[in-house]
């Protein structure tokens, strides 16, 4: 019967019965010819049924998910679907329905009853997107209360939501001038707070330096949370065990420090697979600061829990130093190694590492870096200038500021020239790698 052009009433009243049959067989041919020849009178009957499909029945509930779909894309107007939207007991599905549909009039609707919507915000990725694709621009002003506010417990979902709003309204061909006042605001303080962030991060205790006889550009170092043989669990450390990145590799520098007469720290990681010599390519290492002198050398336990490790340094007492640790193993396993708990608080392991400063800088340029607004220029600049940034987020920020405002980045680059070329190992070549 699907094939028939259209329903006779008796044929009509035996597809109405044949869904409410005992056979799931006939319940799923009677859904398919209704998917077939779609009419409103059935909408309440198919939303009713659907409640009661059991979950188990998979085929009948796509089947009666495909029927509904087409009966409401028939529809000249929502009326139908107001009226039944309005029922606790439909609303639910009719929600499911319409995200299902991808056109001006589902988002409309949509957006037009956010607030009786039973979705959280915490979980409305879909509708957002549902919406920023479909919604007419004119109608953006009404996904305001989908983009919140950035603060320290929402600045991560703000910031999503600013990169989806500003890809989607680019591919769409939808200026950023061209938006509401409200969600234009929006979008600037989501910015703003973001670039306010980063700058106003404590200057890190350990920076960068990138291994440039590896092809491989990635940062390995990153601040997780590791056990240690005394029992403690949960410190933090410097790791180069990112997801997916074990063959990364470079090495971790700290700021300079007075050496003290005794350093202890916590170490795990490996050198090389358990059944070879161990190899000497990841180490940690104090460096005198003066000469370059390696005054210490300590290679990984081989395990993954982190061991205690104490350096006498009474003869080296009051000179300035640095610690290096060295990942140079580019293998895909047993090739990390993670330090931290250092005795000496000037060491004390950072919140974030360079492969999560990157990872935000990103996020970040990328929300930003369609929106029109000269607000965040000095912010950039200052960001800019951090002496701890790692190089390839500072090559990163130098794109979209030589785009955005390129007198201001000259300018800025000349002062960041002037203030590091003696003091920042291959600041030059990252330049150059930049150009």
């Amino acid at each position: 019967c699907a094939e028939r052009p259209d329903i006779s009433q008796v044929l009509s009243r035996s597809l109405a019965q044949g869904i409410r049959d005992r056979s799931p067989m006939v319940q799923r041919v009677a859904a398919a010819a209704l998917s077939s020849h779609p009419e409103s009178k059935y909408l309440r009957l198919l939303l009713e049924f659907k409640s009661e499909i059991p979950q188990k029945d998979d085929h009948l509930a796509h089947r009666v998910k495909l029927s509904l779909r087409q009966i409401v894309k028939t529809l000249d107007n929502y009326q139908l679907v107001k009226e039944l939207f309005s029922n606790q007991d439909y609303r639910a599905h009719i929600q499911e329905l319409l995200l299902a549909i991808p056109s001006s009039k589902s988002s409309q609707f949509l957006a037009n009853n956010i607030s009786d919507l039973t979705v959280d915000l915490k979980d409305s990725h879909t509708l957002f997107l549902h919406l920023v694709k479909n919604l007419p621009p004119n109608d953006f002003v009404k996904l305001i209360s989908l983009i919140p506010a950035a603060t320290d417990n929402t600045h991560t979902q703000s910031l999503e939501r600013m990169k989806v709003l500003v890809a989607e309204t680019k591919a769409r061909g939808i200026s950023f001038n061209a938006l509401p006042d409200a969600i234009k605001s929006r979008l600037n303080q989501i910015s703003k707070f973001s670039l306010e962030n980063l700058t106003s991060l404590p200057l890190r205790s350990f920076r960068f330096l990138r291994d440039y006889s590896n092809p491989n550009k990635n940062i390995p170092w990153f601040v997780q949370n590791r056990s240690s043989l005394d029992g403690k669990n949960d410190e933090k450390f410097m790791s180069s065990l990112p997801n997916g990145g074990e063959s990364f590799t470079g090495t971790l520098r700290s700021n300079e420090f007075k050496i003290p007469g005794k350093l202890s720290f916590y170490l795990a990681g490996h050198s090389g697979y358990p059944e070879n010599k161990p190899h000497e390519k990841n180490y940690i290492q104090l460096v005198d600061s003066k000469t370059g002198r390696v005054i210490k050398k300590s290679f990984p336990p081989r395990s993954d829990l982190a061991q205690p490790y104490t350096w006498a340094l009474r003869e080296e007492s009051g000179k300035t130093g640095y610690i290096e640790i060295h990942d140079g193993d580019a293998a895909g396993a047993y090739a990390w190694l993670a330090a931290g708990r250092f005795s000496d608080p000037k060491l004390e392991v950072d919140d974030l590492g360079p492969r999560q400063i990157l990872n935000r800088m990103s996020q970040v340029i990328e929300g930003i870096k369609n929106i029109d607004s000269s607000s965040n220029d000095e912010l950039l600049n200052n960001l800019f200038q951090r002496p701890d940034l790692p190089s390839q987020a500072r090559l990163l920020l130098a794109n979209l500021m030589a785009k955005k405002q390129p007198d201001q980045f000259w300018s800025a680059l000349k002062e960041r020239l002037e203030g590091i070329r003696r003091t920042t190992p291959g600041f030059f070549r990252e330049l150059m790698e930049w150009a």
